[in-house]
């Protein structure tokens, strides 16, 4: 199910919201510092309540600080040591974006240029990003046969 996003993007980088109207989570796709992730919130309220790392807008930094991440309470960014050769999308536009989300709401997958970029599946622990090359403290790399079953099946998708 295609939902249209309430754009709030602004000088400091994208701010995308779906709000699915089965079960009244949002969707949100949030850029800032040249690091986007996909958030998915508590029904009812836009609090996230999952995360899964999008894309970066630059290279990707050397290594992650996670000292400073745990002091600073700031998401990570995607690093060399597990970007995939998808993690960069230079100059990101709120019109290059679309979100599909499963049945139920529970589900959601987030398109960049009509191709699937990442997802948060409801009963998985962890988010898939293409642009994760590896399993990472912030989420694991994309599984297409995950998302066929998830979005495109008869029950659910588009």
């Amino acid at each position: 199910m295609n939902i249209p996003a309430i754009n709030q993007s602004g000088d400091t980088g994208l701010f995308l919201s779906w709000r699915h109207c089965v079960s009244h989570r949002t969707a949100i796709l949030k850029e800032r510092d040249g690091m986007a992730w996909l958030y998915l919130s508590e029904p009812q309220i836009a609090q996230p309540a999952r995360d899964c790392p999008a894309f970066v807008t630059t290279i990707p930094s050397a290594s992650t600080n996670w000292e400073h991440v745990e002091k600073s309470g700031e998401p990570p960014g995607i690093s060399k040591d597990i970007a995939s050769d998808q993690a960069v999308i230079e100059h990101p536009s709120p019109e290059d974006f679309a979100c599909i989300w499963s049945a139920d709401g529970e589900s959601v997958g987030l398109q960049y240029r009509g191709n699937a970029i990442c997802m948060i599946i409801g009963d998985k622990p962890r988010g898939y990003s293409k642009s994760l090359a590896h399993r990472s403290p912030i989420g694991d790399p994309f599984d297409e046969h995950l998302y066929t079953a998830i979005f495109t099946s008869e029950c659910g998708g588009e």
